[in-house]
């Protein structure tokens, strides 16, 4: 069951109220255009320098910790966290991408050291504290309203025994401000992957009972992708 936010009707028409998870959530739900995303980012310098944020972010998990890469994509991610000895869940919200999730993890001879499952980031599905630590890459940049990103977060908190880590795209960045100044000379202004305060999401993380422990911006100065690692 989906969360009761992303579930509300439209009182004059019933349908799901549309908001930045709803919208994002069935964007690769079909196979054609889940096996077009897959691999994209695979051996390239932004993976590099993402893997090099989470493997701060990790450090001291131990070997054998449970860990949930959520939402997975095309489990880019998973090689790098099972050589660090992880026992790793790699989930998605889309059918079809845990199936490309699956054939990649074939393609490398991995396929039974991980285990893949459906979930949606605000309702995961998984029991309380069941993960060491929770991994969200990518998601969050897709959420433009607080209430939304602090639904995902306390669902992460949920499922976590211990850490979470997110990446969000922040304003303190280059990259950012010209974001932020391309979109306001456009006449059809972007609403995804818009750039925030820190402030922000600090605050976000406050409201979902968490608090930030580490900050890995991927470029500092440069990039708008930063990495937090929060603990309850």
């Amino acid at each position: 069951m989906l969360s009761a936010m992303s579930e509300s009707k439209s009182e004059a028409t019933g349908s799901p109220v549309e908001n930045s998870h709803t919208a994002y959530r069935g964007r690769y739900f079909d196979a054609r255009r889940a096996a077009r995303y897959a691999g994209k980012q695979n051996h390239t310098a932004t993976h590099r320098r993402e893997m090099r944020c989470l493997s701060k972010a990790l450090a001291g998990l131990p070997a054998g910790s449970r860990v949930l890469d959520l939402p997975c994509g095309a489990a880019r991610l998973l090689p790098e966290l099972l050589e660090m000895g992880f026992d790793v869940t790699a989930a998605d919200v889309a059918p079809p991408m845990v199936e490309e999730a699956r054939k990649y993890a074939a393609s490398l001879g991995l396929a039974d050291k991980a285990r893949f499952a459906v979930g949606d980031a605000l309702n995961s599905g998984f029991k309380d504290n069941e993960f060491d630590a929770v991994i969200c890459n990518r998601l969050f940049h897709h959420f433009s309203e607080r209430e939304i990103r602090v639904a995902g977060l306390k669902e992460l908190k949920r499922i976590s025994s211990g850490r979470v880590i997110i990446s969000f795209f922040c304003n303190l960045a280059l990259d950012g401000l010209t974001f932020h100044l391309q979109n306001a000379l456009r006449s059809n202004k972007s609403v995804d992957r818009i750039p925030i305060p820190y402030g922000e999401m600090k605050a976000n993380v406050a409201e979902a009972g968490m608090r930030v422990v580490g900050v890995y911006p991927m470029r500092p100065l440069i990039s708008r992708q930063w990495y937090l690692h929060l603990e309850r």
